[in-house]
């Protein structure tokens, strides 16, 4: 499936994490998703392509919403390849945490699979010398705020090592 990052008129903004107990998780499915997108206005994010596990678990899908210009591709990732990049996180920050974080992040240590939320925006046309608003990512925190509950996972924004809380 085609990224977003090969199309230039797309820009890459952020990207968020979500770690996840694949054993005792439920499976991110096709109507699961559809459920999750749901949300309080309509054309918030649709998914437009998805590819799926033969179980029916989400393996990659590309979101887009018309309506606020973004995209987000989720893709999920297990195995070994989740816990190093997750230790590479913890001990990039492990010197500023605080004691309770550290018990959070040992935690997450422990989890094996994860979906990238990888965020982008389609920007508007500017005239010549006019700079570029700053970018609103309400619609991944609220694409990251349903699959965390959904799966009982933790988020993480990488780039700045943080745990995000969701309610």
């Amino acid at each position: 499936m085609q990224s977003f990052f090969d199309h230039p008129e797309y820009e890459w903004r952020e990207t968020l994490f979500v770690l996840f107990d694949e054993k005792s998780a439920p499976a991110l499915t096709a109507d699961s998703l559809g459920v999750l997108l749901a949300g309080p206005e309509p054309d918030t994010l649709a998914v437009e392509r998805a590819k799926y596990a033969a179980d029916g678990r989400l393996l990659h899908a590309r979101c887009i919403s018309q309506k606020t210009r973004c995209a987000v591709e989720v893709i999920y990732r297990a195995g070994q390849d989740v816990r190093r990049q997750t230790r590479a996180f913890y001990e990039s920050i492990r010197e500023i945490l605080e004691p309770h974080e550290h018990r959070q992040w040992k935690r997450l240590l422990t989890l094996s699979a994860c979906y990238e939320l990888v965020y982008f925006e389609l920007p508007e046309p500017l005239p010549a010398g006019e700079r570029p608003t700053m970018y609103d990512p309400g619609s991944l925190l609220f694409l990251m705020e349903k699959i965390t509950q959904f799966l009982g996972g933790t988020a993480v924004d990488p780039q700045s090592g943080m745990i995000l809380e969701v309610d």
